[in-house]
């Protein structure tokens, strides 16, 4: 079963593969989702109306995701197969959107601080590494993408992830995240390339280290959670 998922006016075809048992091997899945051609497919496996296993991301952010816009895609003609929400593990989602960030920066000047903040786990240090951060001074992100492509993943991601950590809402499309975050729609439709035009972008990340200060503080130790 291939479940369409995410964003109706989406340029990438996301999908889910519902397979029968979970895959133990990261090449396997690779090749996997490599051979559904024109998608950008995920794995997953459904149990009692509840997603229990996936490739890439986490098991709640794809049950609820699949729960919150099933009803978009008219791809999607059988009854949705979840059928159960989730509670939301949002540690695990901050540390993977610090992960994400800086890993997104790892082709900038702060290379060295951030490689040195991905291999720590100090969550602290990961903070003042995303504070240092001031996005119209970067010119490009090397190798990890095109400007606009760049910014409509820092939007998404930082759009998603200060709603669930500030006022408990999830958000799963780009129309939603615009809505709630009105200024961000611009880098959520790559709109925006060009460094002096990512001044509202700039916003979402000291909003967010901000949200980080208040739920750590000045010394937590991130646990090994997510690779």
């Amino acid at each position: 079963m291939i479940i369409r998922h995410g964003s109706e006016d989406s340029l990438d075809v996301d999908v889910y593969v519902v397979i029968e048992n979970p895959i133990d091997s990261i090449q396997e899945c690779k090749e996997l989702c490599e051979s559904y051609k024109g998608f950008n497919a995920n794995l997953i496996t459904i149990t009692d109306g509840q997603v229990s296993w996936c490739y890439k991301g986490t098991v709640d952010e794809c049950n609820n995701s699949i729960l919150a816009t099933y009803n978009l895609h008219a791809e999607n003609t059988t009854p949705c197969p979840v059928t159960k929400r989730m509670e939301r593990d949002v540690e695990l989602k901050v540390q993977r959107t610090v992960r994400g960030l800086l890993s997104y920066l790892s082709r900038t000047h702060l290379r060295e601080e951030v490689k040195a903040a991905l291999k720590s786990s100090d969550m602290n240090l990961k903070r003042e590494v995303l504070e240092k951060v001031t996005i119209w001074e970067i010119p490009n992100f090397g190798k990890k993408g095109e400007n606009k492509d760049v910014y409509k993943f820092f939007a998404f991601q930082l759009v998603q992830t200060c709603a669930l950590m500030d006022v408990g809402v999830e958000i799963f499309t780009k129309a939603h995240a615009s809505d709630f975050y009105p200024t961000a729609t611009p880098y959520l439709y790559r709109k925006i390339e060009k460094p002096e035009d990512a001044h509202l972008l700039q916003s979402y990340f000291d909003f967010f280290t901000i949200l980080l200060e208040e739920r750590y503080g000045q010394s937590i130790q991130e646990e090994s959670r997510c690779g």
